[in-house]
């Protein structure tokens, strides 16, 4: 499973964890020894592909003596049409693609370890370890908070070693660029080239996470991926990872039960229900701070060519499922006023939770999912369905399908 926590990781993750315990007991680094270390940390990845006539750039971190941390989008992104699915950034596209990465005014040449397009992370390789390399220390991107001062090291439209500061802004954002977000918001600038840098912690030097965007047009608003999802999944980072889909559909963050009567009438616009005691047995659900759920508010009936289109690359099982075109959920029995309460063996109460666990799960793994209904007399009962998540598209979450 992608994100349960291995005690028997080893490998270059090891060696950074060794690292970082051994200088944890030590006095904090100042600001200059910070900037001095993640100079011999940060690095500029350029990648050549066939077929691109432009030169990509971005940045890389070294996590351990050989390895490299960066985002997905620098390695190759994922197409976004069925005309562009099977052209360009496909792994076998990416097999013949060349990374170079330049360090203290050398270029080396690196390998394609593994990348996650979803959550945009990837790993390069270099063949031998390379002399002068300061990997970076992994913090715990969990514990900081708004305002905790940060720097933002990188090779912004390819000028190497530099570096910006601010705070933290915010946890947890979402600003609908990759199917699962959970993003580290930052006042510090961010610039194209940014990409795969350091965002690290002006008070311990410890790596927060992994630029890798910006919102056009707005001043001092950046984004990074926590290190915390990065180390998760470094184990499972072999080749492009594939995620779970179901095909449901559920509220986003902003679904609130503010005013009680605009809860009941925001349930009603989603799910179509019409009798009060269905609604205020929802709504009570959902937002009850001792219970919460996720709402199911549409089930896939049916797959669509697009969806679909690369499906049958991925072997004969996934052949098979495009074939049958019903998705999971429609296979399992959700329904429409679902309320989801557990998925395998998380309980949900808020719609990330929800989407923490599909992308925690395994595709083609039966796993039992709670789900809470009324009837309309607001009977409450707990059913549990049994769903098997199948390998999602790459094109990302078709129409805000899960």
């Amino acid at each position: 499973m992608y994100w349960r926590k291995n005690c028997g990781i080893v490998g270059s993750l090891t060696f950074t964890l060794a690292c970082f315990a051994a200088t944890a007991a030590a006095k904090q680094p100042t600001k200059q020894e910070i900037v001095e270390h993640y100079a011999k940390a940060v690095v500029l990845v350029e990648r050549l592909t066939v077929g691109e006539s432009v030169k990509v750039q971005g940045s890389g971190v070294f996590y351990s003596p050989t390895r490299i941390v960066t985002n997905a989008h620098v390695i190759g992104d994922i197409p976004e049409n069925r005309e562009t699915v099977e052209r360009v950034y496909m792994d076998t596209d990416l097999s013949r693609a060349v990374f170079w990465v330049t360090f203290l005014g050398k270029k080396y040449k690196a390998r394609l370890v593994g990348r996650d397009p979803d959550l945009d992370l990837a790993i390069l390789e270099i063949d031998h370890a390379v002399d002068g390399v300061r990997p970076a220390r992994f913090g715990d991107s969990g514990k900081c908070a708004a305002g905790h001062e940060v720097y933002v090291f990188g090779n912004p439209l390819g000028m190497e070693n530099s570096v910006t500061s601010g705070i933290v802004s915010g946890k947890e954002r979402r600003i609908g660029m990759l199917s699962y977000e959970e993003l580290i918001q930052t006042d510090a600038p961010i610039n194209p080239g940014n990409s795969g840098g350091a965002l690290v912690s002006m008070e311990t030097g410890e790596l927060l996470g992994i630029p890798n965007s910006k919102i056009p047009f707005a001043d001092n608003m950046g984004f990074a991926v926590p290190i915390n999802l990065f180390r998760d999944i470094e184990p499972q980072l072999q080749g492009t990872i594939k995620h779970s889909w179901l095909g449901i559909s559920f509220p986003g963050p902003k679904f609130t039960d503010s005013e009680g009567f605009q809860g009941l009438k925001a349930i009603h616009e989603l799910t179509g229900a019409n009798h009060l005691e269905v609604l205020d047995g929802i709504r009570r659900e959902v937002f009850d701070k001792d219970k919460g759920g996720v709402l199911v508010t549409n089930v896939m009936r049916a797959h669509v060519d697009k969806l679909y289109a690369i499906l049958a690359s991925d072997g004969e099982n996934a052949a098979a499922e495009a074939t049958a075109r019903t998705p999971p959920a429609l296979k399992a029995g959700f329904e429409l006023g679902d309320v989801i309460t557990k998925f395998g063996e998380f309980e949900i109460k808020r719609d990330l939770d929800l989407i923490r666990a599909i992308f925690r799960s395994k595709p083609r793994e039966t796993l039992p999912v709670r789900i809470v209904r009324f009837d309309s007399t607001d009977k409450r009962t707990e059913v549990v369905l049994m769903v098997t998540p199948i390998v999602r598209n790459p094109d990302g979450v078709a129409g805000g399908f899960y």
